[in-house]
């Protein structure tokens, strides 16, 4: 198919985003533009450009050569057209719902809000499409400048800090480390180009280069959240719900996602970092992060902030199955990205629907809300549904194919975490099911809540059409599973052998996936028999700080959070220190006084995550060593 199609899939958001200021002040027209915009985008998308993806067909188009081997490219591929498809399906359900929300909370600068929210999908399809490194690298870095406006879009000091902080740990980190490892490829190489299988001729690198250029583009794509360059996403939580949604579904985290995915298959390719051990890098960050952001979420009593780490969690779902290198592994990782955006965003949905409905965030003030919103909050338990991988969801067969795999691979401890992770879930989201459901108002709030009823229609629509295809998706997982599978098979042969059958494999991977279901079933039971209302007196309060803090495995988790949080202290302290110290034989001050300078302005941001990166470097390296 001619490349030009890639260009006519771009140009209904950009089209859109410029002529939006025209229609300032005529909101239905402005509106209407974009929800047009976002329809014609997914038209073109699921109806013109998959087709001939599906039948294996790759659609190519160079614009312009910036140098000899440096050409800006757009191609299309099975991977690529994945994430096209989410998010040009995601859009357009979001885009109604952002009216929606906007237009209930009366919010200020709604033409701008729509001008960089449409830029943004024009940022991510070109993500998408980016046919090699210094391609994806511009729309990278376009997608981090339009998403700015959207996080500070409050304009208060809070959002203002968090977008200072969501800006400094993106561009820093694409900046220091993504565009270096770039250019070292084009160095070795010669070119920049995705390959099939990797870029030709990367593997004449050394050993020891070749590992940093990947752990420099693995901690400079941030977007992927990966400890310790996580922070940004919960913080940028001030901004409005869609933003929300835009961030932890649609777009910047799985593009951030996406990148290192495109890395393992079409940079180094999954027999090169096999052969370097990179695999197992990449394995025990995404393991590390997976457990760790889930101890960091449980202790949160914002709404937006628990979903956010959760986000965190669910990416390294992902990574951990490419790092698998095998096929379930790969195609349950690839799938993992849809299962997650569609259940993800009924959350952050509900979560924007809530605060427009009654103005709370926290979970402790939703105490009966499920009695006067029932549709948004069983529309919630569905989306908690998909995050524990419960059957008839999407996210049951991609979380199978991840535990499939890792058991094939013969990695039982990333077998291990996978469980642990599902079991985790439960207690990450069941006590808002609870309190929405079983708890009754405090008698304060008891006159305030009567008043209380479901949103409007076009915040309300939205949720639930995504929560019905969470559903729909599990019954017929067209295209994803095709794409996905797509992508893995016909490339090359996987260098990581099964150490288990297939069969084997598939049979005690589903009876894993029943026997944590049985467990969480049995933990609900008993937690209702026990603690619930009916008992007439809770022995564990759900109403502590920290939600479940009479629970013993939240005790564990705020402990764990208070020495992660402790192990970050330290680690930008350490990045403060030799700067402060230098200053201070120059002005004459204490190095304490420096630090406290330093610690309350953006230097804080770039030096504690430049130092965390080069830290996580260095523990990669060793672990690399120990590998040889």
């Amino acid at each position: 198919m001619n490349g030009e199609i890639l260009i006519y899939a771009l140009l209904p958001s950009l089209i859109a985003a410029f002529m939006l200021p025209l229609f300032k002040n005529k909101p239905n027209l402005r509106d209407g533009l974009t929800v047009i915009a976002t329809i014609i985008t997914f038209l073109l998308v699921a109806f013109v450009v998959l087709p001939p993806i599906l039948d294996g067909e790759n659609i190519t188009m160079k614009l312009f050569e910036f140098a000899p081997g440096i050409a800006f490219t757009l191609k299309l591929d099975a991977f690529g057209m994945f994430f096209a498809f989410v998010t040009a399906t995601l859009w357009v359900i979001t885009n109604i719902y952002a009216i929606g929300y906007m237009r209930g909370l009366k919010e200020h600068a709604q033409t701008r809000f729509f001008v960089y929210f449409t830029l943004s999908i024009f940022a991510a399809l070109g993500i998408a499409f980016s046919g090699n490194l210094i391609t994806l690298f511009i729309f990278y870095e376009i997608l981090s400048i339009v998403t700015y406006p959207l996080v500070i879009h409050e304009e208060d000091s809070r959002s203002m800090r968090s977008g200072t902080e969501y800006m400094i740990y993106l561009m820093v980190a694409s900046m220091l480390l993504q565009l270096t490892a770039i250019l070292l490829i084009y160095g070795i190489t010669g070119t920049m180009e995705f390959g099939e299988g990797g870029i030709g001729g990367l593997a004449q690198g050394g050993s020891m280069l070749l590992s940093a250029i990947f752990l420099m583009l693995m901690f400079g794509y941030a977007k992927a959240a990966i400890f310790p360059l996580h922070s940004w996403l919960p913080a940028a939580m001030v901004a409005p719900t869609p933003v929300s949604a835009l961030l932890h579904a649609v777009a910047v985290v799985v593009a951030g996602v996406f990148c290192i995915m495109r890395t393992v298959f079409d940079v180094f390719g999954p027999n090169l970092m096999h052969t370097l051990h990179l695999d197992i890098v990449l394995g025990i960050f995404a393991a590390f992060t997976l457990l760790a952001a889930i101890f960091f979420g449980i202790t949160q009593d914002n709404l937006k902030r628990r979903i956010a780490y959760s986000t965190v969690s669910q990416l390294s779902f992902m990574l951990l199955g490419v790092a698998l290198l095998t096929k379930s592994g790969l195609t349950g990782g690839i799938l993992h990205i849809a299962s997650h955006s569609f259940g993800k965003i009924v959350l952050f949905f509900v979560a924007g629907a809530v605060f427009v409905a009654v103005h709370k965030k926290l979970i402790s003030d939703l105490d009966g809300i499920g009695r006067r919103m029932p549709i948004t909050m069983l529309s919630f338990a569905v989306g908690t549904l998909a995050m524990i991988a419960t059957p008839l969801t999407l996210a049951y067969l991609s979380k199978g194919m991840l535990l499939e795999g890792s058991f094939a691979s013969g990695y039982w401890i990333f077998f291990i975490v996978f469980l642990l992770a599902g079991l985790l879930d439960v207690i990450y989201f069941f006590p808002i099911i609870y309190k929405a459901f079983f708890k009754k108002p405090k008698k304060e709030n008891e006159i305030e809540y009567a008043k209380f009823k479901e949103v409007n229609i076009l915040i309300l629509a939205p949720i639930v059409v995504v929560a019905i295809l969470v559903v729909v998706f599990y019954v017929v997982p067209f295209p994803f599973l095709n794409l996905a599978e797509i992508k893995i098979s016909p490339s090359h042969v996987l260098p990581v052998a099964d150490v288990v059958s297939e069969e084997i494999s598939k049979h005690w991977s589903e009876t894993a996936e029943y026997i944590v279901l049985a467990i969480i079933a049995l933990f609900l039971l008993l937690n209702y028999r026990y603690f619930g209302s009916s008992k007439g007196k809770e022995i564990i309060k759900f109403d502590t700080p920290f939600i479940y803090g009479g629970n013993p495995l939240s005790k564990v988790c705020i402990s764990l959070n208070h020495r992660l949080l402790l192990f970050y202290q330290w680690a930008v302290k350490l990045s403060l220190a030799p700067y402060a110290y230098t200053i201070s034989k120059f002005k004459g001050k204490n190095v304490e006084d420096i630090e406290r300078e330093l610690d309350k302005s953006a230097y804080k941001f770039i030096t504690s995550s430049t130092t965390m990166a080069i830290l996580f470097l260095l523990i990669g390296f060793l672990v690399f060593l120990i590998k040889l």
